[in-house]
C-alpha cells in the first residue's frame, strides 16, 4: 500500500493510495450508475457508486478508479464522495448527489485526461448537451469527464469553490490506468483507492 496523493479537504482528507488500505473503511460494490448510499446504511453487499455522510461520523469512506473521476462534495454539514465515469456522468450521479445536499465544495480527484481519452462518435450524441467536453483531432474524438463535472457542479452551486489534482492516472506511473495498462499482465484489476479521511 503506497499513498501516492494527498491533500487537505474541508473536515478532513483526500488520499489515494495504489492499493488497498490496511484500516477500516466504508465501501461499495462500485456498478457504474449512479446510486449514491447512506453511509450508515452500507454492508458487505451493497452496490452503488457514491458514499453520503455526516461529518457525525468519523468512518473513513472509499471509492475505487482506474481513469474514472473520484469526486469528494462537501457543505458545513454533510458530504459524499462518488465514483463518475462516463457512464456515472451521462446518468448524472452529480445531481443525484445534490439531491442529497448543495455542496459549496468539490474536490476532482486523478483520472484519466481529455488528450489520451479517445471515444467514439456515439459520445457526440451521449453528450451532446456538454459540446465543450469533445475535441475532434482529425478522425479522433477526445472526451473530457472533468468538464461534463464541473458543468454538472456548477448546476448545483453556481458559487461552489471547485479544486482539481490535476493528476493524470494515464501518465503518471504511480497510479492505475485501465486503459494503459488492460493490455498488461499487471493491470486490469489494479484501481485507484480515493480515500476521505474525516478530522
Amino acid at each position: 500500500m503506497t499513498l501516492v496523493f494527498k491533500t487537505k479537504v474541508p473536515h478532513g482528507k483526500f488520499h489515494v493510495y495504489n492499493s488497498k488500505p490496511h484500516f477500516n473503511f466504508k465501501e461499495l460494490k462500485q456498478i457504474h450508475g449512479n446510486s449514491i448510499l447512506p453511509s450508515e446504511s452500507i454492508s458487505l453487499d451493497s452496490e452503488g457508486d457514491g458514499i453520503y455522510f455526516s461529518f457525525k461520523e468519523s468512518v473513513p469512506v472509499a471509492i475505487r478508479t482506474a481513469d474514472c473521476l473520484p469526486i469528494y462534495l462537501s457543505n458545513q454539514n454533510n458530504a459524499a464522495i462518488i465514483h463518475a465515469g462516463w457512464r456515472g456522468l451521462q446518468k448524472q450521479i452529480i445531481l443525484q448527489a445534490g439531491a442529497k445536499f448543495i455542496p459549496d465544495f468539490a474536490f476532482i480527484g486523478p483520472h484519466i485526461f481529455q488528450n489520451v481519452y479517445e471515444v467514439g462518435a456515439e459520445f457526440k450524441t451521449i453528450f451532446k448537451d456538454y459540446p465543450n467536453s469533445l475535441l475532434q483531432s482529425g478522425e479522433k474524438l477526445f472526451f473530457s469527464q472533468e468538464i461534463v463535472a464541473r458543468t454538472q457542479l456548477l448546476g448545483l452551486n453556481p458559487d461552489i469553490n471547485i479544486q482539481s489534482a490535476n493528476l493524470d492516472t494515464f501518465t503518471q506511473d504511480s497510479l492505475h490506468s485501465y486503459r494503459r495498462d488492460k493490455s498488461k499482465d499487471r493491470g486490469s484489476n489494479d484501481r485507484n483507492w480515493n480515500v476521505f479521511i474525516p478530522n
